[in-house]
């Protein structure tokens, strides 16, 4: 098992599951992209939204989301902590330890298994 802080870069996840915790979240948000620019996911937090998104800069669905484009949620509090789970089909999102959870599968191509965050909070990543 590894674990680490994860600052702003990436992190090619190869077949490995990966569990990614980021606590003291800024009301500014915090933002992870998994996958590559044109075929990935990305979840997005701010104040009391979040957003899990498979489009694409040109605004197309990605293939890793099988045809979903966006998923979004509006929380009572302020977004505070955030667990992630990944491995090699599904993506577990919990947000303020389970007041909101996103769950998807993740279609990615073996070259495609990158992980980006920007930097936020307290983040920690472990490698299971």
């Amino acid at each position: 098992m590894e674990s680490g802080k994860l600052e702003w870069g990436k992190i090619f996840l190869g077949k490995k599951t990966v569990r990614l915790t980021v606590d003291n979240i800024s009301p500014e948000g915090w933002k992870l992209c998994v996958g590559g620019p044109e075929s990935g996911a990305t979840f997005s937090v701010k104040e009391k939204h979040a957003e899990l998104s498979f489009l694409m800069e040109t605004g197309e669905a990605a293939a890793c989301g099988g045809g979903r484009k966006k998923r979004t949620g509006i929380l009572e509090m302020d977004v505070e902590n955030v667990e992630i789970l990944i491995d090699s089909s599904i993506m577990e999102i919990f947000i303020n330890g389970g007041a909101m959870v996103f769950t998807t599968r993740i279609y990615l191509k073996e070259n495609e298994r990158e992980l980006w965050a920007s930097k936020a909070g307290k983040q920690t990543l472990r490698v299971l």
